[in-house]
């Protein structure tokens, strides 16, 4: 009777133990989801500076490293008769760690709204929702 306990009891710290592996990427292209972090390095630019801001992306589930694809930063403001100016910046290669991304050349003095967008091309991570900060240009 002790032999059977201690073998019911084995098995079930065995599969408590296999069940609770780290939760991996999927193995198909765009089946993890993700989130991205956006922190600016400088708010105040003067003119003719580019906007830049360190980027973190992270799966929504899991705790896998997101290390391909790319970022881009767009930049947008209103003007006083209500027309939207929008610069797009250049594609960032996006390598897995925290790193910063260039944005376009701001020119004129106004509070800007940029939004930073990671787009995960072929490989298993989605493209994410845009995540935003402001940048104010004297």
């Amino acid at each position: 009777m002790k032999k059977l306990v201690l073998g019911v009891l084995a098995a079930a710290l065995m599969s408590v133990s296999l069940s609770t592996a780290p939760a991996q990427a999927g193995p198909y292209t765009g089946t993890v989801g993700t989130s991205v972090a956006v922190v600016a390095i400088s708010k105040n630019l003067p003119r003719t500076a580019h906007a830049v801001a360190r980027v973190r992306v992270l799966p929504k589930s899991g705790n896998a490293k997101v290390r391909a694809g790319v970022a881009k930063m767009i930049c947008m403001r209103t003007t006083p008769n209500g027309n939207v100016v929008r610069r797009d910046g250049r594609l960032t290669r996006y390598n897995g760690d925290r790193q910063g991304v260039i944005g376009p050349r701001l020119y004129a003095r106004a509070n800007w709204r940029c939004i930073v967008k990671y787009y995960g091309k072929s490989s298993v991570y989605k493209t994410s929702q845009s995540a935003a900060f402001r940048v104010r240009v004297r």
